[in-house]
């Protein structure tokens, strides 16, 4: 009963993302108002939710659906490619620091633990109010706050190899490390770090909307989950549509993309063995 209930989860999860992808995908043909902040039609402001709007208008009398679906479009691919470049990053920190021994081994790791205690919301406010908002620096800077994860996981798993019966065989008949890592252990690791995909995107997708709806993500006039759910906040005694619903789609998506990273590890039995293989490097660190 357990795994059917988790089977309906994983369905209904792919099932929504595949739904809400096709239509950002195709939000372009679905309505021709331009998505512009100056474009403004007053007759249609704040309009509540109907046949004509099924989400409403905002403030601009501009549709909230086409709104919302531009909004996700654009916060999924800063997420989705943060999220990549984040799991790139920790994969090689992390396995370079599992693979090496003294010095190099112990620097890394001390320096991962380092980067483990920042709080990223608050580094990521402190860096965009010294240098400025930019769409390519929010991208690098939401990728270099999220590697951390990924780099424990890789560096735990590459600990495991290094004490595998293969592994050892292969040293004994003089293979360079540089050949070992790359061509042998390397990509044994790969398919534990690309299922963390899913729930990376969500987790990037919740810090870049809460710095978007701070201010300090991406600017107007170009559109976030975030930043219509600043835009809400304001109008919310009378035109709850406009923020409520950016807010939803929002949560919906996080959940889904977590269902679907939990499911995926769940499938290739990565879940278990990555933590116990995390709690034992651990251990190794703390001697």
């Amino acid at each position: 009963m357990t795994q059917q209930i988790k089977l309906s989860k994983m369905t209904a999860s792919l099932g929504f993302l595949c739904i809400l992808i096709l239509a950002m995908l195709s939000s372009p043909w679905l309505a021709s108002e331009a998505v512009d902040a100056y474009n403004m039609m007053l007759i249609t402001m704040h309009q509540a939710p109907s046949l004509a709007h099924p989400l409403g208008t905002d403030g601009y009398g501009r549709d909230v659906l086409y709104q919302l679906l531009i909004a996700g479009r654009l916060s999924l691919l800063i997420a989705g490619a943060s999220a990549i470049l984040s799991v790139g990053f920790g994969l090689f920190w992390g396995a370079i620091s599992g693979y090496s021994h003294g010095t190099i081994a112990r620097t890394l790791k001390q320096l991962l633990d380092y980067c483990t205690t920042f709080p990223a919301l608050f580094v990521a406010m402190t860096i965009v109010a010294m240098w400025g908002p930019s769409m390519l620096r929010l991208l690098v800077l939401l990728a270099l706050l999220s590697w951390v994860d990924t780099a424990h996981l890789a560096h735990a798993e590459m600990k495991r190899l290094r004490q595998q019966g293969y592994v050892q065989a292969v040293r004994g008949y003089g293979l360079s490390h540089w050949r070992l890592f790359f061509w042998h252990m390397l990509p044994d690791i790969l398919p534990q770090m690309l299922v963390t995909i899913p729930s990376r995107v969500a987790a990037i997708l919740l810090l870049e909307s809460a710095l978007s709806f701070l201010g300090f993500g991406v600017q107007a006039p170009a559109l976030s989950w975030g930043t219509m759910i600043l835009d809400g906040t304001q109008v919310m005694g009378y035109a709850w549509w406009v923020g409520i619903f950016p807010a939803l789609a929002l949560c919906w998506t996080v959940y889904a993309l977590l269902v679907l990273g939990d499911a995926v590890r769940l499938r290739y039995g990565i879940d278990k063995s990555s933590a116990m293989s995390y709690d034992s490097s651990l251990q190794v660190s703390r001697r």
